[in-house]
Order: structure tokens, then C-alpha cells, then sequence
């Protein structure tokens, strides 16, 4: 059973400044999120099942649930920001709001794929996209929780006994 609220652990160290780590909640039924505030970063990771620890260094963490690779992740996390936060689904605390990543990002163009956003990397810093990639992840966890509702909610117990794991939005071991 999911649960009702999974807390975001987002750990970022690749950009500009001080490693950041910044901790959210996420409301899977409904996608919302609500950035809350920075924490130290290197504080021991606590594994529970109701967390999610996303992060674009792995190397540095044992027990990752997440892992961001800028290649391949950088257009859904960005395109999860401006649903997310266009939708109403996105509250940012007053103590990060500084780090609002809309503050770094610039829309390039528009073309057939749909809008283009740009960072301005000489302002980008460790903490926008520590929010970048708690929004990210609450989007995958809300997309994880709404095909299991789906697996659960069609009635067709042939998929009871289904232990096909390719289903999964994305690795729960990390190491």
C-alpha cells in the first residue's frame, strides 16, 4: 500500500556552492508537493519505506532510491517542474524560496516538441536543483502510485499473481 505522505530527501553536490540537501513532502494521491527546508547534507541517510532519497551523486550515498544522471533526466525533471508548478501542485517555504529553480530557468523556444527551458548557468547553484530534483521525484512517485492503483483497481485478479517488476517507475536499491 503507498503511502499517503513520502517525504523527499534531495541531496545535490554538481553545481555551483556547498553541497544542498532539501527535504520535501509528497502527497502521491494527489501530486502535490511542499518543499520545506534545507538540512545538513551529510547527515546519515535513515532508510524507511515512506522516504525517497533522489540525488545526482550516488557514488556518495549507500542507500539511494533515485539517482538523477543530467543526460537523461534533465528534460522530464524540468518538464515535471512547469507541470507541477503550473498545475498549483508545487508550494516552495519561504526558507528555500530562494532556491526556486523558475528563478535560473529561461524559456529558449518553442518548437515542435514543445517549450524549451535553458538554465542561466552562472547563476545555477546546488540548492535550485536539489528543488528541481525534489519536484522530479515526487512526480515519479506519484506516477509509481498511480499505476499501482490501476494494477489495483481494475478487478482482474489474473495480474494478482503477476511478479513483473518492469512496471517499476524507478530502482528501490540504489547500491
Amino acid at each position: 500500500m503507498t503511502p499517503q505522505i513520502i517525504k523527499i530527501d534531495s541531496r545535490v553536490s554538481g553545481y555551483d556552492g556547498e553541497p544542498v540537501r532539501v527535504l520535501a513532502v509528497c502527497m502521491p494521491n494527489s501530486g502535490k508537493v511542499l518543499v520545506q527546508k534545507i538540512a545538513p547534507y551529510r547527515e546519515p541517510i535513515k532508510s524507511s519505506p515512506d522516504t525517497v532519497l533522489v540525488t545526482d551523486s550516488p557514488s556518495h550515498h549507500a542507500n539511494w532510491q533515485l539517482a538523477f544522471y543530467e543526460q537523461q533526466d534533465i528534460a522530464a525533471a524540468t518538464r515535471a517542474y512547469f507541470e507541477r508548478k503550473r498545475g498549483g501542485f508545487v508550494k516552495i517555504e519561504s526558507a528555500v524560496a530562494k532556491f526556486d529553480p523558475e528563478s535560473v530557468l529561461e524559456l529558449r523556444k518553442i518548437d515542435k516538441t514543445g517549450a524549451v527551458h535553458e538554465f542561466n548557468s552562472s547563476e545555477l547553484t546546488n540548492g535550485h536543483m536539489a528543488i528541481l530534483l525534489a519536484i522530479w521525484a515526487c512526480g515519479r512517485a506519484s506516477f509509481g502510485n498511480m499505476l499501482s492503483e490501476q494494477m489495483t483497481d481494475d478487478g482482474d485478479a489474473s495480474l494478482d499473481d503477476d511478479d513483473d517488476d518492469s512496471m517499476m517507475p524507478f530502482s528501490l536499491n540504489g547500491g
